[in-house]
């Protein structure tokens, strides 16, 4: 796990970069990832399959106890840096051993780029109509993707390698 943090002068979050690599080992040889759900947008990128999923939310909505997420936060919390108050972020999930592209693996590879919700002028509650999420959301997706994208840049590895 890899995090890289974008903060100004008094440490708040203006956007950060996670990378994580991760693998089931061999003790459970049935356990599989699953990003095959229409949640999960497949997308070529970089000359790979990735799954990929933009969303947004409150900080104040604490992560799953033990997760990968509390564990980020509890790093940046402790290094000194100040959440916004809410975020969006894109999650590309590459599955190295799906051949078949069906959305599952043994094998993932995550990169997240997550930024401040008010770089794009508003909260996480403007974008919510009832309990579901309005047409304000579409544009203000697309934009974050696009600099999700150029955000990262990804590579095969070199034969033997």
């Amino acid at each position: 796990m890899h995090v890289f943090v974008d903060a100004g002068a008094d440490r708040r979050i203006r956007r950060f970069y996670w990378i994580q690599f991760e693998k089931y080992l061999p003790a459970a040889p049935d356990v599989r990832y699953d990003y095959s759900t229409p949640l999960n947008l497949r997308q070529q990128l970089w000359n790979l399959p990735f799954r990929t999923r933009a969303r947004f939310g409150s900080t104040a909505d604490a992560p799953q106890p033990g997760s990968d997420a509390a564990h980020v936060r509890g790093l940046l919390a402790r290094a000194g840096y100040i959440f916004p108050s809410d975020m969006m972020n894109v999650r590309f999930v590459h599955l190295a051993d799906d051949a078949g592209d069906t959305g599952t693996g043994r094998k993932e590879m995550l990169l997240f780029y997550m930024e401040d919700l008010a770089c794009e002028g508003v909260a996480a509650t403007d974008l919510i109509a009832g309990e579901r999420i309005n047409d304000r959301w579409a544009p203000i997706e697309r934009r974050l993707l696009a600099r999700a994208k150029q955000a990262f840049r990804v590579a095969k590895p070199r034969p033997g390698r």
